[in-house]
C-alpha cells in the first residue's frame, strides 16, 4: 500500500514523525480519513483518538483539540497535546483523561 508521510506535534515536541499508510482521526464536522496522495485540506481535529496504520501495525494517539493539514502526500497534526498510547483502549483512557483536565 502507498505511504505518506506524517508528523505529530505539540508546542513541547514531536510525538511521532514517519511514514504511515492510512491515518483516521475525529474531524469537527465528522470523521477523516487519510490516504496517500490525498487531496491538499486544513481541517479542526477534537479531542479524541487517532488510529494510524503502518506496515508494522497500528499506533494509537490520543489528541487534544488540533488542525490537521495535509499538502504534498504529507500531512502535518497540530496538538496542543497529545500522547502515544498501546491500544484503542489505552487511548480511549487517556482521552478521558484530556477531557477531565
Amino acid at each position: 500500500m502507498a505511504t505518506f508521510h506524517l508528523t505529530i506535534l505539540t508546542p513541547e515536541q514531536v510525538v511521532f514523525e514517519g511514514d504511515v499508510e492510512s491515518l483516521t482521526a475525529p474531524g469537527v464536522a465528522g470523521c477523516l480519513g487519510i490516504l496517500a496522495h490525498h487531496t491538499p485540506l486544513l481541517a479542526a481535529v477534537r479531542r479524541g483518538v487517532l488510529h494510524v496504520r503502518r506496515e508494522e501495525g497500528r499506533k494509537y494517539f490520543a489528541v487534544d483539540e488540533s488542525f490537521l493539514h495535509v499538502n504534498g502526500n504529507a500531512a502535518v497534526l497540530l496538538a496542543d497535546a497529545a500522547v502515544e498510547v498501546a491500544d484503542e483502549h489505552a487511548a480511549r483512557q487517556a482521552h478521558e483523561a484530556m477531557v477531565r483536565g
